[in-house]
C-alpha cells in the first residue's frame, strides 16, 4: 500500500509541473499547430526545464487575397510585458510587431495584416512574460485567430449600373484596406488601395 500512495504522489507532483497541452507543438523545430479562423485557445508561458523561460509559436495558413488578425487577451497579471510578433513561415524573418488593440494601450496585443496573391503560411511567436525564467502556470494568456476578409458576391458596372463600396473604420486606429475585383470569368480585372483613417 506504501508503494501505490508514494507512485501516485510522484505522478501527481510531475503532471502539475507539465507545461500546458500546446507545449508539444510549439517549438519551431517540431510541427507546429495551425491558428485557424475561430481559434481561442489557452496558453501559459510556465519555464521550461532548465530552467528556460518559456516561447510559444503557432503558425497560420494564409490563402490568397485575404487578410487576418490574432489578438492576445486575459494576460494575468505575472505576464504583464507579453510580446506578440509575426515572422515569415520559417520563423526567422521579423514582419510584424504587435501593438494594443486601443489608444490607451493595456496588456493585450492584436496583429493585423493581409496576404497577397499567393497561399503561404506565417508563424506566430508569444514571448517576453515578466516573470521571465520564473514563469509558473499561472502566467496564462488567450490567444485567438480570425480571417477578416470579407467577400462581395457580385459588382455592377455597365449603363446606368455601378456598384458603390462603403469602408468604414470603427476603431480609434488607423486601417488598411485592399479590394480587388474580378469578372464573371474569374479574372482579376481591378485593383485597388485605400487607406482608412483613424476615426475622429
Amino acid at each position: 500500500m506504501k508503494s501505490i500512495i508514494c507512485r501516485l504522489v510522484v505522478s501527481l507532483l510531475a503532471t502539475s509541473a507539465q507545461a500546458d497541452v500546446w507545449d508539444a507543438d510549439d517549438d519551431l523545430a517540431k510541427q507546429l499547430h495551425d491558428l485557424t479562423h475561430g481559434s481561442d485557445e489557452a496558453h501559459d508561458l510556465a519555464a521550461r526545464p532548465g530552467p528556460l523561460a518559456d516561447i510559444d509559436w503557432s503558425r497560420v495558413p494564409q490563402e490568397a487575397y485575404s487578410s487576418y488578425e490574432v489578438t492576445i487577451d486575459g494576460v494575468t497579471s505575472q505576464i504583464q510585458k507579453i510580446e506578440l510578433t509575426r515572422f515569415d513561415a520559417s520563423g526567422t524573418t521579423l514582419l510584424q510587431t504587435a501593438v494594443a488593440p486601443s489608444v490607451v494601450g493595456g496588456t493585450s496585443r492584436v496583429l493585423e495584416w493581409m496576404n497577397g496573391s499567393t497561399p503561404a503560411f506565417t508563424t506566430i511567436r508569444v514571448q517576453g512574460a515578466a516573470c521571465d525564467a520564473a514563469c509558473g502556470k499561472d502566467a496564462a494568456y488567450r490567444i485567438r485567430a480570425v480571417e477578416t476578409t470579407i467577400a462581395v458576391p457580385r459588382f455592377n458596372n455597365s449603363s446606368t449600373q455601378v456598384t458603390v463600396l462603403l469602408i468604414q473604420n470603427t476603431r480609434p486606429t488607423a486601417r488598411w484596406a485592399t479590394v480587388y475585383f474580378w469578372n464573371s470569368t474569374g479574372a482579376l480585372v481591378r485593383c485597388r488601395f485605400r487607406h482608412a483613417g483613424s476615426r475622429s
